[in-house]
């Protein structure tokens, strides 16, 4: 058991696939830039445990549909080019928003983007790769404005970070962490000393 929800995203094989559904992640997300609806597919019938996840970045929401009937999805995470009413659209779904992160100075104007998409979302995934932005980046006061975020909303944290930042990740009180998958070393091998690191670090002895 973890101590905070997982997400594996940009999942593009099935030994990544396998090793976070056998670590207890929660969520299995797959990227329609990296992967496409035969190979998500082949995966999913190959894992059991896992919720499985398509990050959707360019689709019509009629084209969300389409494949996500194909592939029998309870979930779906939405790009950052999706406004809130085509999550509206598309509500008999679980939804993840994912939501770029600014700069820490230009964060005032994220309150209002994070009530309006909660609205229509379970959970917002919060981007701070996407402009560059490390967990050792943030000073306290920023640290305090995303507690206060993690006490209004489902926040998934998508950030670099290094293993002695774990008690300050918790202590926001996020519900998850967003790790990314990579590619193998040689098909059916790759190392994954790095995440088990992490892994090893929030699991609770039972």
């Amino acid at each position: 058991m973890l101590r905070i929800d997982i997400q594996a995203s940009a999942i593009n094989n099935l030994t990544d696939a396998r090793y976070f559904a056998a670590r207890e992640a929660k969520w299995l997300c797959f990227s329609l830039e990296q992967s496409n609806t035969p190979t998500i597919s082949a995966i999913k019938e190959w894992v059991d445990g896992i919720e499985i996840v398509v990050a959707f970045s360019l689709q019509t929401t009629e084209e969300i549909l389409e494949i996500a009937s194909f592939l029998s999805l309870k979930s779906i995470q939405l790009g950052p080019f999706y406004n809130a009413s085509d999550a509206a659209q598309i509500s008999q779904f679980q939804i993840t928003k994912e939501i770029i992160v600014p700069d820490p100075e230009n964060w005032q104007e994220l309150d209002e983007t994070l009530r309006k998409f909660n609205a229509v979302s379970d959970y917002l995934l919060l981007d701070f790769h996407k402009n560059g932005i490390s967990w050792k980046n943030l000073q306290e006061a920023h640290l305090q404005k995303i507690r206060d975020w993690c006490t209004k909303y489902n926040i998934l944290l998508s950030v670099a970070f290094q293993t002695d930042d774990m008690d300050s990740i918790l202590g926001v009180g996020a519900t998850g962490i967003d790790l990314k998958g990579s590619e193998e070393e040689k098909v059916g091998y790759k190392s994954f000393e790095e995440l088990d690191d992490i892994l090893d670090m929030l699991e609770v002895e039972e």
